[in-house]
């Protein structure tokens, strides 16, 4: 069975930085899509989420093979990824894991 979720959120990085007594957190989420709606939609949710659009870029497949049926009638997929910037004291770090 192809599980759509997987498919759509490919990759998720977490840096963290330390400055002084503060430690930044970056979450860098990227996703893919096969249309522009659904690339839309998901843009005006990650801003609600606190996250940032750092761009879009839109690839044409060869193979479509690997799609969901209702996506074969489109083969471009559209790539986005989403910034969130988080800072808080270090000593706060060690008891949340995030």
């Amino acid at each position: 069975m192809f599980c759509l979720k997987k498919m759509k959120h490919f990759k998720e990085e977490i840096i963290r930085d330390i400055f002084n007594d503060a430690v930044v957190v970056t979450t860098k989420e990227h996703y893919y899509y096969a249309s522009e709606s659904e690339k839309e939609q998901h843009k005006i949710d990650m801003i609600n989420h606190g996250f940032e659009d750092s761009g879009q870029v839109m690839k044409k497949l060869r193979d479509i093979s690997f799609l969901p049926s209702d996506w074969i009638h489109n083969s471009y997929v559209y790539y986005g990824c989403y910034i969130k910037q988080e800072t808080m004291r270090k000593e706060k770090i060690s008891t949340n894991p995030y």
